[in-house]
This record gives structure tokens, sequence and C-alpha cells, in this order.
């Protein structure tokens, strides 16, 4: 099997599926078997396949085929640039969630923020890259999602500047990190009745409790309004992400009572995606 035939199976084989962009997938999958870059892929499509490769690239693609997330599959995904280890149990990184980052940057120079439901840890080690001096308390309540933190925050250089916390508030934190200048979190917030129309990928693979979001998906909105009454100064920033319009306007009255809304970020798809809260 040459790189041709290889690209022209993966292709078949991923678009009867209806996984989205089978050609650039089929390349990838190619690059990860063999190691080679997409333009050596494209530049020799004669190439044979060494008999590792030819293997490795089939139970790729058969685990491909069967939708399994192909972050779960090479065990690695691209955040903020930054390379983080997902796998079972850890919600892969959205790119939208950059927008979250970004919004967070804007408002943060110095201090200890909070990243609650931190899963692979990208949000609070993006934040870290970006601030040398700042330091972090990242909770979550999965052993799984902050094995992978562990992971990625000792790889990427800043564990030294985090707390990593298993809990699922932080009604248990050491007395030191009581209170804090920010607090990011992008919680679960599919209502429960959506959950059964996500993507394989998602659906069948992802950790549920880093979806779900009860009934009205507003579930751990609640708790983390409890939270940062608790925790986060008067002045700091509440950044979090949301699922639709119609949740950014229930909390802002939900949030509205100690805290003002200061911002709304749209995604690249139009969609109020991030909001930002001050307190008061």
């Amino acid at each position: 099997m040459n790189f041709r035939e290889a690209r022209l199976l993966a292709f078949k084989e991923l678009s009867s599926i209806g996984v989205p962009n089978p050609s650039l997938e089929a390349d990838f999958i190619l690059e990860w078997a063999t190691g080679k870059g997409r333009g050596y892929i494209h530049g020799y499509p004669e190439h044979m396949l060494s008999a590792a490769e030819k293997t490795k690239f089939k139970e790729v693609l058969e685990r491909r085929v069967k939708r399994e997330p192909l972050q779960y599959i090479t065990g690695e995904s691209e955040f903020w640039g930054l390379t983080f280890k997902v796998g079972p149990g850890c919600l892969v990184p959205r790119p939208e969630t950059e927008i979250l980052v970004e919004a967070a940057l804007e408002i943060f120079e110095e201090g200890i923020f909070l990243d609650w439901g931190t899963g692979s840890g990208c949000i609070a080690a993006a934040i870290l890259s970006e601030k040398a001096t700042c330091k972090a308390v990242a909770v979550d309540c999965s052993p799984k999602a902050l094995f992978y933190a562990w992971w990625n925050f000792k790889n990427l250089g800043v564990l030294e500047r985090v707390l990593l916390w298993h809990s699922n508030g932080t009604w248990d934190l050491p007395e030191a990190y009581e209170r804090v200048d920010l607090i990011v979190s992008n919680p679960p917030y599919i209502p429960t009745t959506e959950i059964q129309n996500l993507m394989p990928e998602v659906r069948l693979y992802e950790p549920i409790e880093a979806l779900d979001g009860g009934t009205d998906g507003l579930k751990y909105y609640n708790l983390l309004c409890s939270v940062a009454n608790r925790l986060l100064s008067h002045g700091g920033h509440l950044v979090m992400e949301i699922g639709s319009t119609l949740q950014w306007r229930q909390l802002s009255k939900l949030y509205g009572g100690q805290f003002n809304l200061v911002g709304v970020r749209k995604d690249l798809s139009g969609l109020d995606r991030v909001l930002v809260f001050q307190r008061k």
C-alpha cells in the first residue's frame, strides 16, 4: 500500500460515516502512522508504507471509523499553541475556549486565579504561560481529569505555580487560597435532553460529567455563583464560557445581585460564547 492508496482508503471510509473534513483527517492519520509530514505524503504518492506503518495506519483508521476522537487516538490536543495530553475521562480542549483565555488575559495581570473545572488544565496552563508571576488553583471533581492536568502542568513547566485540588466545590481550600483575583470556568452547560444530539465523538467517548449541565444547562452555574461569592475579591473578575444567548440572559439575572456584567464575547460563528462579570 502506497500513500495514494492509503489516503484514498481513509477518505472513502471517513466520508461514508460523515466525518467532517475527511481529506484532512486522512492526511493526519497517515502523518501519525508514518511520521512523515503532509508535504512529503502529497509529494511522494507512490511511497510504500512499511509493514509496521501499514498496521498502525489501519489500527488508527479503524478506531476513527468507530468515531473515537482523533485526539484520544493520538493522545494529544493543541490549545493556545501548546500541546496537551488528553484521553478517556478528559474533555478535549475546544478552539472556542481560547476566547475565554483571551478575555481573561486582558483583565488579569498578577495574583492568584481559580480555574474551576480545570479538566486537562488547558485554560490555566494557557494563562500561566502568558503571566509569569501569577499562580493558579486548578479544581476538578474528576481524578482522571486531574491526572491529565497534573501531567500537562508538569510538561509545560508551570506545575510549581499550581495548586491542584480534587473537589466538587472549593469549600475546603487552604486558607492561603481563600481569596482570588480571577475565576475562569468552562462548566458543563449542555441541557441533559440535548446530550443525545451531540456528535458521536462527543456523546460516546467524552466524559458525560464534563458535558451535562442538568435540565436547563444551568446546574453548575448556580454552584459557580456560590464559589465566586465566597472566593472572588471585590473588583475581581469571573470569566465563563456559555452555550447560548438564552443562557447569558438567565445568568445575568442569576449573578446580577453581586456582579456586574462587563463583557460578552462572541465566537467565530457569531454566537455569544464568553461572559465577563466583575464583583461589586
